[in-house]
């Protein structure tokens, strides 16, 4: 009896939404926590035929992938994310800290 499974959401709208600021590039930047969530959303991209439109994306200059961990960080480089932002310890705090610190330091070099 499987007591946890990860699974696609019931309802992938908001998936679809997320997708669409990525790819028009309306969003700076995109967390996942766990290793599941970001092999979920290239599926649902892979799905409504829009998966390279979503990878191009996700190049750590259009739009910043931040990851929580290594785990999650080498899935993502997996799936084809580049440029991704990972904290020193896999935390969420870190995490947050990692992402403010990325765009502090993209906002001087403008």
């Amino acid at each position: 009896v499987p007591v946890y499974r990860w699974a696609w959401p019931l309802e992938v709208g908001p998936a679809e939404i997320l997708i669409d600021a990525i790819c028009s590039g309306s969003v700076d930047a995109v967390t996942f926590t766990t290793r599941q969530a970001a092999v979920h959303l290239v599926e649902i991209a892979d799905y409504r035929g829009r998966r390279d439109e979503l990878l191009a994306a996700l190049d750590g200059v259009r739009v910043v992938p931040v990851s929580v961990g290594p785990v999650c960080s080498s899935a993502m480089t997996n799936l084809g994310m580049a440029g991704i932002v990972e904290p020193k310890r896999a935390r969420m705090v870190a995490m947050v800290d990692a992402l403010c610190a990325e765009a502090n330091r993209r906002s001087t070099r403008r």
